[in-house]
């Protein structure tokens, strides 16, 4: 089966005109269902396409058996990641390699801050991957000044990962987010990041954690506990784990609608989810200044300090039961088996 990896539609008549360029009969009526509903949701019928209205479409089967039912091909929604040597939004390409294995159309998000426009979007996701980037810009989660240390800032994807995540996150859209897109899931739902973990961040009697490795990325670096009965134990198990650690920022106050359920050796978590219908509530808090054997103690499962962690956002997340909002700081894009990304979004898939 020939395979054509990257398809590009534009919106409106575009779409329909370059019906006939689809391979077959099949592929172009599963693809005509997806664009109906996409320029029916997205309120552009009223105007011609611009080259702003564009999205990538990609697909790992060019050519989809005759018979094959449209509604078995995902929708994936992607916040991209910013390049500053280019100057760029994109995505990289462990994510793509990742999408070609999966069987999806993944819509990669154009910078919008536009709430409509977001809304017509997500309206076409089955689920939605936040990647991973460089720093989030601080007066999204606190009063202090900026660090040094900070790097890659993008404020106007920040604003709009924000704005996508917490749509996202009232609609019930099933979430992932990794690394960055863990931390910026975090900052949406209204806690706060330490800016600079080596500066910033110090446990008195814990074993010093690797959290900016050099590669080779598939090298995992540091133990990783996962809580027991949380949604991500029912992704890759409730036991220890390796992981690889490519950040200098973490999370310091941990959104009030969110739990922390998994945890480096250091304390600093690891994995973050919303409460879910399919697993119990998990009551330990973002912060550890007590672990043993890389798992908070009862010490430490207390009501964390929040005073000196600048000022609260100003938005109140709703409390909801989510089906699947989960982030984990590790790069799974690089790992295999239950910890790889094609792993988790296949799980997250399932309940979609």
């Amino acid at each position: 089966m020939a395979l054509h990896p990257h398809i590009r539609i534009g919106y409106m008549d575009a779409w329909f005109e370059r019906e006939a360029l689809l391979p077959c009969a099949a592929y172009r009526a599963a693809h005509v269902r997806f664009l109906r509903r996409a320029r029916e949701n997205l309120g552009y019928l009223d105007r011609p396409a611009t080259t702003a209205d564009r999205l990538i479409i990609t697909s790992r089967k060019a050519i989809m058996p005759i018979g094959t039912p449209p509604s078995a091909h995902k929708v994936l929604g992607v916040i991209p990641a910013y390049n500053p040597e280019r100057d760029a939004l994109e995505v990289f390409d462990e994510y793509l390699r990742t999408f070609d294995l999966l069987d999806c159309t993944t819509i990669v998000f154009p910078l919008t801050t536009d709430s409509a426009r977001i809304d017509g979007l997500l309206s076409l996701c089955d689920g939605l991957l936040v990647v991973g980037g460089g720093d989030i810009e601080p007066r999204f989660h606190t009063d202090e000044p900026a660090h040094t240390a900070l790097k890659g800032l993008c404020p106007p994807l920040d604003r709009m990962g924000i704005e996508v995540i917490r749509k996202a996150y009232r609609h019930g859209i099933p979430t992932l987010g990794t690394c960055r897109g863990m931390q910026i899931m975090n900052v949406a739902l209204g806690g706060s990041l330490w800016q600079d973990l080596p500066s910033e961040r110090t446990f008195e009697g814990t074993t010093p954690v690797e959290h900016q490795q050099e590669k080779p990325f598939e090298r995992p670096v540091h133990g990783m506990k996962v809580a027991e009965g949380s949604l991500l134990a029912s992704c890759i198990g409730a036991d220890s784990h390796q992981v690889n650690s490519m950040h200098h920022q973490g999370v310091r106050r941990l959104a009030p609608c969110l739990e922390a359920v998994a945890w480096a050796p250091d304390g600093l978590v690891e994995g973050i989810e919303a409460h879910h219908a399919s697993t119990q509530s998990v009551d330990f808090v973002a912060e550890a200044t007590i672990c043993i054997g890389g798992f908070p103690t009862a010490a430490a499962r207390r009501e964390p300090d929040r005073s000196g962690t600048g000022a609260l956002p100003a938005y109140s997340p709703p409390a909801i039961i989510h089906p699947f909002f989960l982030g984990v700081q590790w790069h799974p894009e690089f790992l295999s088996d239950e910890l790889s990304l094609q792993a988790m979004l296949e799980r997250m898939f399932s309940y979609a």
